[in-house]
């Protein structure tokens, strides 16, 4: 969480990063795994960390498309089953692309083939991340 969307989630959550940081020491957050932390900082959220690369830092593409189906597609399916029949929005970067050494080109067809699983989900994916730009509740 040093760089991109995660520096500043890092930032606005801390008491989310030092959980996020725990299960990382302990071997408890793996790549493909996820987990969904409630907060009311900022209004009501859920935030969801998935676990998308092997090792940071670095060259070369870290991120693996086969972690971002698998996060992705357990943190939707969990967070379903937690609110119910509420409706589910979901704001997210293109996660792997860019910092994670991916191109958008790799990852889209993984967006587009889990917002197909989940139609009752709406999947929101911002592909050019600019924290000025990025809308408060979205954060």
């Amino acid at each position: 969480m040093g760089s991109g969307i995660a520096k500043n989630i890092k930032a606005l959550y801390p008491e989310m990063f030092h959980s996020y940081r725990g299960r990382c020491q302990k071997g408890m957050f793996r790549p493909g795994d996820f987990f969904i932390y409630r907060t009311d900082t900022h209004g009501p959220k859920w935030v969801l960390n998935l676990a998308t690369q092997d090792r940071y830092g670095g060259g070369g593409p870290h991120a693996s498309t086969d972690f971002i189906r698998q996060s992705l597609t357990g943190a939707l399916s969990a967070l379903q089953h937690v609110k119910k029949a509420e409706s589910v929005k979901v704001g997210l970067p293109a996660i792997g692309a860019g910092l994670g050494g991916l191109s958008w080109e790799d990852t889209e067809p993984i967006y587009t083939e889990i917002a197909e699983m989940f139609p009752e989900v709406t999947l929101v994916v911002f592909r050019d991340y600019i924290r000025s730009h990025c809308p408060t509740e979205i954060l």
